[in-house]
């Protein structure tokens, strides 16, 4: 059964309804996502909270809003799909031999964290879907878990470009057999207006 996710401020809402995803292009280059802080030497929490914190801090100070989107997935490493591992794998510099030793990613394995980090490497954003003139939506990745921030000097086109985003999400959930756990994903909004302008889906 696929699901409808109403987001709004500090919280999420499931409904039941069926989603049809229809085939697209999409991003198709592996490599190293400068956005993970959890997988890559010199980066850590610490580093990643002082980024994000910066950006809020710089688009508060411009006067601007921002609506974030906090997503978890579900159950992450143990959703991985073999044969989507093995096709990313073999896009990258890793000997094929290799490539067949480490397609299974049990959870406990020293190798599955670089593994899930590769295999989620193209999460979408809206870089290839924006106009020259619009800035991308932030992304900050931190092992599974994932947040997205749109900045605007108008909540409700801060919430428009999240909800654009969102439109993206679930043709790659479902091309890679990943789902987001409903129930810790947030969409809380900074700024002097505490109340989301706009209802934000999100269908996995």
């Amino acid at each position: 059964m696929k699901y409808s996710v109403q987001v709004t401020s500090g919280g999420v809402e499931k409904e039941q309804k069926h989603y049809d995803s229809e085939s697209g292009k999409g991003p198709t280059k592996i490599g190293e996502y400068s956005e993970q802080y959890r997988f890559r030497s010199g980066h850590c929490t610490t580093l990643q909270l002082l980024r994000v914190l910066h950006h809020l801090a710089s688009e508060r100070n411009c006067k601007q809003y921002t609506v974030a989107v906090l997503l978890n997935m579900e159950e992450a490493f143990d959703r991985v799909l073999h044969d989507g591992l093995i096709h990313k794998l073999l896009n990258t510099s890793l000997p094929p031999a290799l490539t067949r030793v480490v397609t299974r990613v049990p959870q406990s394995s020293c190798l599955s964290s670089e593994l899930y980090a590769l295999y989620t490497d193209d999460v979408p954003t809206l870089r290839d879907y924006h106009e020259d003139w619009e800035d991308d939506v932030m992304l900050a990745l931190y092992a599974d878990d994932s947040a997205y921030f749109a900045s605007s000097r108008r909540a409700d086109l801060a919430a428009k470009r999240i909800q654009r985003l969102f439109d993206l999400l679930p043709e790659w959930l479902d091309k890679w057999g990943m789902a987001v756990n409903f129930s810790h994903t947030a969409a809380p909004l900074t700024g002097s207006q505490r109340i989301m302008p706009n209802q934000l889906r999100l269908s996995s």
